[in-house]
């Protein structure tokens, strides 16, 4: 072998030398960005899960308060508030044709469920058929409530008279 053979040959082991470390070092490179990137979506993906839960969530809260808000709609929301339920019924009973007393009307609490509710007594007279009706008045008012006793009698001259005594249900405890 001569001399230029010779550096001819080393001149190219070298260089392959060369090109299979810079090659080895690209490859390396390469893994370790594969890395990196796997980590970076990694934390995407949590990211976005998170971002997710959080707009469900919101959307959950905000339904909820319209939830609650109608619910809310249906009860006394404090026991002040029977005024506004006594004017509507005291409304209420011209309309039907029968005339009204409140006999009572007073804070109580359920011994089972501890809930607050106010219990109002009235006494109405008219027809018959009007009498009725307006039982069914109460009993479809919009309030978390019921009637808890009723009593219907026959006067004299043809008057029908009631006596319904009913709870309308308080949604804010006062203290």
């Amino acid at each position: 072998m001569t001399k230029s053979t010779v550096r001819n040959f080393i001149i190219a082991l070298v260089t392959l030398i060369v090109s299979f470390v810079l090659l080895g070092g690209v490859l390396f490179e390469i893994e370790r960005k594969t890395h990196v990137l796997q980590g970076q979506l990694t934390s995407i993906e949590a990211e976005n899960k998170r971002e997710s839960d959080f707009y469900t969530l919101e959307k959950q809260a905000k339904e909820s308060v319209e939830q609650r808000q109608a619910v809310q709609a249906y009860f006394l929301p404090k026991s002040s508030d029977s005024i506004d339920f006594l004017n509507r019924v005291e409304q209420l009973a011209p309309q039907s044709g029968v005339s009204l007393e409140t006999d009572a009307l007073e804070e109580s609490v359920d011994k089972k469920t501890k809930q607050k509710y106010i219990e109002a007594q009235f006494s109405f007279s008219g027809t018959k058929t009007a009498v009725e009706q307006f039982i069914e008045i109460l009993e479809a008012l919009p309030y978390v409530a019921h009637i808890t006793g009723v009593s219907l009698g026959k006067q004299p001259g043809g008057v029908w008279e009631a006596r319904v005594t009913m709870r309308v249900f308080i949604l804010n405890h006062e203290v």
